[in-house]
């Protein structure tokens, strides 16, 4: 083990799942390049698909190109068109920020709130509100670079944090590589949200690319929602937390951290250790595997975090 650190090892289990997910991005690339060619004609092939920047575009592109045809508009088989042709030059270590406004908003089925497509760059200018420079040196030095960098491309700016307010954040199975994140002054705060978000997309890609499939019930109480979830809902707020102890904890080493990320780190373990029983339950129903220790691992090592 050398001299590694919690977080790297954690870190390094995650990333264990690098070649499935990146072979899975491959092929599912070349899908989205085959359903796209009756409408933009010959579409290009895509150097390394799985670079998350481009893997985020070409669902961008998808989701425009699906919106162009349902409504039957041309402008947006245009806007499809110059989202792949950056999908195909964007450099594959550049994430993407832009803002809501900037966004296209399409309503789809089962979705309660519109979703936002990000438009072609030369429609939007791409700079965030917030320090995103100084957000990825905080994610860099608690170990967790190498895990943004796989699962960020796009980042949609949703504005300021409310004052006193929890940060809203998302990320949607649909649009992988891509998350939206309220923001506040501290880096430290607004890597938490990035990394929370990474650790959701990077579970729907495990699960994705090694086909796995989770009951819809028993549904079971999280302590997250304060309300009953199905077993996934339970496996992502686990995981996700988890990751999130350990990107706090690190980063408490690596520079002075707020009485409030002490406290966030308590509270969260507090959390997971008394709801272990009920989340190792919704766990038990993923089938034995890489992805399953991945989370377990999680859990074990937030909560020997000291």
């Amino acid at each position: 083990m050398g001299t590694e650190s919690p977080t790297d090892l954690a870190c390094a289990e995650m990333l264990r799942m690098w070649p499935t997910v990146a072979d899975h991005r491959v092929a599912t690339a070349d899908r989205i390049l085959t359903a796209a060619r009756p409408l933009l004609g010959d579409a290009p092939d895509i150097a390394e698909p799985a670079a998350a920047p481009r893997y985020a575009l070409l669902h961008h592109m998808l989701l425009t190109l699906q919106a162009a045809a349902k409504d039957e508009r041309s402008d947006l088989v245009k806007a499809a068109g110059r989202l792949l042709d950056e999908a195909g030059t964007v450099p594959a270590d550049r994430i993407r920020t832009v803002t809501a406004a900037d966004c296209s908003s399409f309503s789809m089925t089962g979705m309660s709130d519109p979703v936002h497509v990000v438009p072609p760059s030369a429609t939007a200018t791409d700079q965030a509100g917030f320090d995103l420079a100084g957000a990825l040196k905080a994610v860099r030095a608690a170990g967790f670079g190498p895990l943004i960098e796989r699962a960020t491309g796009v980042i949609i700016d949703l504005g300021a944090r409310a004052e006193y307010a929890s940060p809203v954040s998302f990320t949607l199975s649909f649009l992988p590589a891509t998350m939206g994140i309220e923001w506040s002054s501290d880096p430290v705060e607004v890597g938490e949200s990035m990394v929370h978000e990474a650790a959701h997309t990077w579970l729907n890609e495990c699960f994705d690319a090694q086909g796995i499939n989770v009951p819809a019930g028993p549904l079971i109480y999280s302590p997250w929602k304060d309300a009953d979830r199905p077993p996934k809902g339970i496996i992502h707020a686990a995981f996700a937390f988890s990751t999130v102890v350990r990107y706090l904890s690190a980063a408490g080493e690596s520079r002075d951290v707020a009485d409030r990320h002490v406290r966030r780190i308590s509270a969260e373990k507090r959390i997971i250790d008394r709801h272990r029983a009920s989340v190792e339950s919704a766990i038990a129903m993923m089938p034995d595997g890489d992805t399953r220790n991945m989370v377990l691992s999680q859990l074990d090592i937030a909560l020997s975090v000291e």
